[in-house]
């Protein structure tokens, strides 16, 4: 699939989802549709948020065994489909479009096995074809979300508000994507208004914390966190977060217990794995700690030059040889990777190869202009050297 295609398909469906059919205003609020329920699982919502609104608001539709499947099939888990068994259910004369829920749950599988351009198809689809227009676009945002094309996703929950301001977890979402397009007011606003909706909604709590981070009070943003993991103690994401705001504060040994749980979460992090390996290797000095860590993050994602260029500096002062070869992978990965030169000239002049250091000192320079190490004689010097740094995750 051509790549232009699977960038502005979703551009289309912006416009699609401003020109769909509106629902008459009801008041709120008001029970839930089938489609809502599965764009809420579709779209990411947290499976705790779920079960709240469907507690709350009831269905308008009576759940059969065929929903139920499709719906554990989305990624319902067993709290979920206990919350739509039990719930109060309010009919109406409206039928649920099996169609469209088809599409909601096919668009939701779609986007976890990251094919987006055939998500954005299915989606297509359910705008064309129903009044689902909310529903669609809040899975819509998910899809662009997951992209990282933060001002679509912006737009997209917007509609969905301007389209059904009782809509579930949109204020939730959009509170991230605020936070992600560096407004830090509006996003704070939004997870507070999901949290007033909801004070048990950890992921609003989380994107407080977030909003407050980046306006360093941090207090209240750590606050937040531990707000987010009081209410879901297994929120890795929440732990990962707050571990970032703690090193930032320079409160390491706080950081490396968060970053620790981090993983014990979710071992599949390499951020965390980063992030810890930084911390043990340049404030506590702990090599062997680090390069556990490094070598981590570069079995969970082998393509990514940070995950590889740790762990080459890391082994260079316990395993020059080991380092000098882990460096060589990754210059012919990504040669145009200036540190990765610089690095490799380190290790090769601690092995005595002073021509091979100048050759890669050189390359670095070539590489970044700006970079003081002009002349392989100031390079190979001893005098004045280039950090080999040990760059770590800071976002989210």
């Amino acid at each position: 699939m051509p790549k232009f295609a699977v960038r502005y398909l979703p551009l289309v469906l912006v416009s699609l989802l401003g020109c769909s059919l509106r629902l008459a205003a009801q008041p709120s609020p008001r029970p839930l549709r089938a489609s809502e329920v599965m764009a809420l699982e579709a779209g990411g919502a947290l499976q705790d948020n779920v079960v709240h609104h469907i507690a709350v608001r009831g269905l308008n539709f009576h759940p059969d065994d065929d929903f139920l499947a499709l719906l554990k099939k989305t990624g319902a888990d067993a709290t979920v489909l206990a919350a739509v068994k039990a719930a109060k259910v309010s009919p109406d004369d409206a039928k649920p479009d099996q169609e469209v829920l088809q599409q909601l749950s096919s668009a939701g599988l779609l986007i976890k096995d990251k094919h987006y351009y055939e998500a954005a198809t299915e989606l297509s689809k359910a705008l064309k074809s129903s009044f689902a227009g909310p529903e669609t676009g809040f899975v819509m945002g998910e899809l662009l979300r997951q992209q990282l094309e933060f001002p679509q996703p912006a737009s997209v929950y917007a509609e969905v508000l301007r389209q059904d301001p009782s809509f579930p977890e949109a204020r939730t979402k959009a509170s991230f994507v605020l936070y992600k397009l560096a407004d830090p007011e509006d996003a704070l606003s939004e997870a507070k208004a999901a949290i007033a909706e909801n004070p048990e909604n950890a992921e609003a709590h989380k994107n407080a914390g977030l909003a407050l981070d980046s306006e360093q009070k941090f207090d209240a943003g750590i606050a937040e966190y531990k707000k987010a993991l009081r209410i879901k103690p297994d929120y890795s994401s929440a732990n990962y977060d707050l571990a970032l705001l703690l090193q930032n504060m320079r409160a390491y040994d706080d950081a490396i217990v968060e970053y620790k749980k981090t993983i014990a979460l979710d071992p599949t992090r390499e951020d965390a794995h980063i992030n810890l390996g930084f911390i043990y290797e340049e404030v506590q000095e702990r090599i062997s700690d680090a390069v556990i860590e490094f070598r981590e993050a570069k079995r969970l994602d082998p393509n990514d030059p940070m995950a590889r260029q740790n762990l080459g500096a890391a082994l260079m002062s316990v395993s020059p040889g080991e380092a000098v070869r882990e460096l060589r992978e990754l210059e012919k990965m990504f040669p145009d990777f200036e540190m990765c030169h610089v690095c490799l000239a380190h290790g090769l002049e601690s092995m005595g190869d002073s021509a091979g250091a100048e050759a890669e000192y050189m390359r670095a320079s070539a590489l970044d202009p700006s970079d003081p190490i002009r002349t392989s004689a100031w390079a190979t010097s001893g005098r004045k050297r280039k950090t080999t740094m040990r760059p770590w995750r800071n976002f989210r």
